[in-house]
């Protein structure tokens, strides 16, 4: 069995779903307040789990969970704790020497800034033995002949195929940039952007999903996402529309002066929606 909360990006659930035609059950934690996401995860183990997946920052709303926390309960347990870290990777700080994590995976589209197609994964050492080798190439084998071959022994046993060289060039570029800059000194800026652009957002009433742990993305629940998104592409301002929700992401040199300018449209937007509703009700 593996354990997938309820709000994952689909991509992270799609990925177990097609394992079930080889037997294993997926079981889709339910809840919809990701503050609550360790402690329902935790809870719902169960004696045929073998893993819990997660992402590391939650896309819906930035949410950052306790890995730590999770990874403990899963060496307790005998279990793997398998990480996404796609929404963290490039704007936050982690320590996989001392984080109990066993594989972490991420795309190098987003804040690394590299291209798609591309991305890394972390296998910890002392489990890659008991890994099944579910593809199998030129570069995931030590030696071959006809009567079969003998599988890598290091995260290279990973490596199926043809190498995406032009990938490899564009991430090892950007991670480049990430270590001249220093990832400590990204988070520094990301930690002190968000809490100005809080600060911005409360100042115009507008309401959003805080965390006390937060990557770089903040959500504002509306009743017509796709219409303020709209509004906003009038005006050069490119936010995703999420279910009943938009979201704001930002990188370390995003400025406040332009979430200001955004929080203004969107109580501009707020406003033109009130006045057409009480229009529309004295209509009525």
């Amino acid at each position: 069995e593996v354990l997938v909360w309820g709000k994952e990006y689909p991509a992270d659930l799609l990925t177990w779903l097609k394992k079930r035609k080889d037997g294993v059950v997926v079981t889709v934690v339910p809840g919809t307040d990701n503050s609550k996401l360790e402690d329902s995860l935790i809870s719902a183990i169960s004696k045929k789990t073998k893993a819990i997946s997660v992402s590391w920052a939650q896309h819906s709303d930035g949410y950052l969970p306790d890995l730590k926390r999770l990874g403990r309960a899963c060496r307790e347990k005998k279990i793997y704790l398998v990480v996404d870290g796609v929404q963290g990777v490039g704007n936050r700080f982690i320590n996989l020497h001392q984080s109990p994590i066993d594989i972490f995976i991420c795309g190098g589209q987003k804040y690394l800034g590299a291209i798609v197609g591309v991305g890394l994964m972390y296998v910890r050492k002392e489990i890659i033995k008991d890994l099944k080798d579910a593809k199998v190439g030129i570069r995931s084998v030590e030696r071959f002949d006809q009567n079969g071959y003998t599988i890598r022994q290091t995260a290279r046993r990973f490596e199926d195929g043809t190498i995406n060289l032009v990938g490899i060039v564009a991430l090892h570029a950007a991670l480049q940039h990430i270590n001249r800059v220093g990832i400590k000194t990204i988070e520094k800026k990301n930690l002190a952007l968000i809490a100005s652009f809080k600060i911005i957002l409360k100042k115009h009433n507008i309401p959003f999903i805080s965390h006390k742990n937060q990557a770089n993305i903040i959500t504002i629940p509306t009743t017509d996402p796709n219409g303020l998104a709209a509004y906003l592409r009038e005006h050069d301002m490119y936010l995703k529309a999420f279910k009943d929700t938009i979201r704001i992401s930002f990188v370390y040199t995003s400025r406040a002066k332009d979430i200001e300018k955004v929080a203004r449209k969107i109580q501009e937007w707020q406003k033109r929606q009130e006045k057409e509703g009480i229009a529309s009700a004295q209509l009525m």
